[in-house]
């Protein structure tokens, strides 16, 4: 696995979203590279404008991880959780939503533990 500090940016779910990708490096089901994607609601809080990306909180993180043939789009859940204490994190893993690249298979992997890279280098990246 490749490993690195992951870039925070905007999420396409709008401005109280944000989104690292994370390069995993080569597909072991050959497809290219591979990538997983950590998305974190933080809302902006008054005078907050000059938050910074995904900074470390006091609250419990709350990781959710998409079923079969799905990824992050709920952001009913996330306001919910963050609304009951939670820093409210979710993955796109390898080759679903916005983690798929071009010529990639939707949603394939060969063996359901190439997800564990996923899942690590998701945990590693939340800051604490």
């Amino acid at each position: 696995m490749v490993t690195h500090s992951p870039v925070w940016g905007p999420d396409k779910l709008g401005p109280d979203y944000e989104a690292a990708t994370i390069d995993l490096g080569a597909d072991p089901d050959g497809e290219g590279n591979v990538v997983t994607t950590l998305v974190h609601y933080a809302p902006q809080q008054a005078g907050d404008a000059a938050r910074e990306p995904s900074a470390a909180s006091s609250r419990p993180a709350l990781v959710w991880l998409h079923g079969m043939t799905d990824y992050f789009f709920h952001t009913h859940v996330a306001e919910h959780f963050a609304a009951q204490g939670y820093d409210f994190y979710a993955v796109d893993l390898r080759k679903c939503g916005r983690s798929r690249r071009s010529g990639q298979s939707w949603h394939y992997v060969s063996d359901l533990a190439f997800y564990f890279a996923d899942l690590t280098a998701a945990l590693d990246a939340i800051p604490n």
